[in-house]
């Protein structure tokens, strides 16, 4: 078989990377503007709303940072939840393996003592990682070997980390001098280096977008890639050519339990410099969305992350200056997913207008003609 046949990216491959773009960039049009109507029956000004969240991300260095910065943990969820829908697996353990990334990463930051910076804090990384790789690796196993169902196990382990991750902070690992459910700061060594000063931004940021980048090229310029892109299209098809799915599926998930849990601890090495009860909840099923809006790719996951980035960053001005909730930018992630998950909607919508325009234009014979005068 020749391997450089299916490594190269042919037209078909484009034509279909078009169509996700456009599918992706409809959905979030539609999303803003059915959040916009939204916004304006609840009593307030969609145009006034989006106007003032733009400004408010743009406005500064340090707003223009936050943006990064709420970028940040939803580029690593949504790439940890993209590579598994690679091969149609939906990892909702995401939040979970995040949970519990940011739990030992706080622990090895905090009790680790021994090691210099850049050692310290790639350890800590490492560690949290592989504790993310092995609850993965445990679902997939699951999955593979016993049949379950990888989205129900994933929720229910989501429940166990959080009752273990709130344990753990309000119990044995809660600081001494606190009232608050929460770890002890970790050690400086452990801290990621801001890339503003005075800002939430780190190196974090950047850890992601080459694990995006080298995710991209292992999909697109690699055997392996490609025999993941078999496996999620057509496993029978696959499996005729002697590509094993089971094989993939662990690959997949390891490889998505491990950047999700490097979110986790990313956060913790951060901008909390700690593990909080609840503090990097959310980020996971968020990923969702970011994942869908970015097309499932590695690539497109870091355009939809600095969107949201922006529309997280904005609303928190708008909240601070108007009397409008936060939550619409919630809405408008729900949205997102609804209009990539059922393309037909926007499908339907499309041959609906042309229906109706082309009636319009093309009148029925004798339609708009006068009724012939029955005197005569």
């Amino acid at each position: 078989m020749n391997e450089k046949k299916f490594l190269r990216i042919s037209h078909e491959q484009w034509k279909r990377a078009l169509y996700k773009v456009m599918i992706s960039a409809v959905s979030f049009l539609a999303s803003i503007v059915l959040v916009g109507i939204i916004i304006w029956i609840s009593g307030y000004s969609p145009i006034e709303t989006y106007v003032s969240m733009i400004k408010g991300a743009f406005r500064s260095q340090t707003s223009i940072a936050l943006i990064f910065s709420e970028a940040t943990p939803l580029l690593f969820t949504g790439l940890a939840f993209a590579i598994a829908f690679r091969v149609r697996l939906v990892n909702v353990g995401i939040e979970g393996q995040m949970m519990m990334g940011a739990l030992v990463g706080a622990i090895v930051g905090h009790y680790v003592t021994f090691l210099p910076h850049i050692p310290h804090v790639l350890f800590t990384m490492l560690v949290a990682g592989l504790t993310g790789m092995l609850i993965a690796m445990f679902i997939g196993f699951l999955k593979v070997r016993l049949g379950a169902n990888e989205v129900i196990i994933s929720m229910m382990l989501n429940s166990i980390f959080t009752y273990i991750g709130s344990y753990l902070a309000n119990g044995p690992l809660r600081a001494k001098i606190t009232g608050v459910a929460q770890t002890e700061v970790i050690q400086d060594t452990a801290l990621l280096s801001k890339l503003v000063p005075k800002s939430q931004l780190t190196t974090g940021y950047l850890i992601g977008l080459l694990i995006a980048v080298v995710l991209a090229f292992i999909l697109d310029q690699t055997v392996l890639g490609y025999k993941i892109r078999i496996a999620g299209n057509n496993r029978i098809a696959g499996e005729t050519y002697g590509i094993k799915a089971t094989k993939l599926y662990y690959i997949a998930f390891m490889i998505s339990g491990f950047v999700a849990a490097l979110g986790g601890t990313i956060m913790t090495q951060g901008p909390i410099t700690r593990f909080s009860d609840g503090a990097v909840a959310g980020y996971g099923f968020q990923g969702i969305s970011v994942a869908a809006l970015g097309a499932y790719n590695p690539l497109g996951v870091i355009f939809s992350s600095f969107l949201y980035g922006v529309l997280r960053a904005g609303s928190y001005t708008v909240n601070r200056t108007t009397n409008i909730p936060y939550e619409f930018v919630d809405v408008i992630q729900v949205m997102v997913v609804v209009f990539v998950s059922a393309p037909q909607i926007i499908f339907s919508a499309k041959k609906w207008f042309k229906k109706r325009k082309a009636a319009k234009s093309n009148p029925l014979p004798g339609s708009s003609s006068p009724a012939p005068d029955q005197n005569q």
